[in-house]
């Protein structure tokens, strides 16, 4: 049984939804959003949304899998039991999450959010510490380009655009050919 509430003030374009907080349906998890999201094209985009929300799915655990297993990597968990661990517990939670009742989902989802939130906020940082670092090598980049000299490389020693030398020996002093 699909819930559903139609509303429009003059028989235009009516606004429909497929699940309504406190309503008790048969659908759950993915048949529910596939309902949900093929209720105002009808029923010719079934299986379209049934295999873009697989792919979504699938791609979203790819994707976070391939995530925590490089930075396992980074943290020094490299060992073939290290992995096997992570392995079975990805299994775990991936059979666990494909059983669950939507209710116990959408009660538990306040952890995956704070994870990811956390996520970001971690990215956000990492990528706004090296910015004077960019911002001076983009103005390296900007003076080279107004002054006819983009030919010369980048230098990272004494460059005044920069807030300091950068370490290494990659950045050669300027030369006006590449080699």
């Amino acid at each position: 049984m699909v819930v559903r509430s139609r509303g429009g003030a003059h028989g235009g374009l009516a606004a429909s939804a497929v699940y309504e907080l406190g309503v008790t349906t048969d659908a759950e998890g993915a048949t529910l959003t596939t309902l949900a999201v093929t209720d105002a094209p009808g029923p010719w985009a079934t299986p379209l949304m049934t295999l873009l929300i697989f792919v979504f799915a699938f791609t979203s655990l790819f994707g976070n899998y391939a995530y925590v297993g490089v930075n396992l990597t980074y943290l020094g968990i490299r060992s073939a039991q290290g992995v096997a661990a992570f392995r079975v517990l990805v299994l775990a939670a991936v059979a666990t999450g494909s059983v669950l009742s939507l209710e116990l989902v959408w009660d538990t989802a306040d952890i995956a959010d704070i994870a990811m939130v956390s996520m970001a906020l971690v990215n956000l940082t990492a990528c706004t510490l090296p910015l004077r670092w960019v911002l001076g090598a983009l103005r390296d980049y900007e003076h080279r380009m107004r002054t006819g000299t983009l030919a010369e490389r980048f230098v990272g020693h004494e460059n005044r655009f920069l807030p300091g030398d950068l370490p290494g020996a990659v950045w050669a002093p300027r030369v006006t050919e590449w080699r």
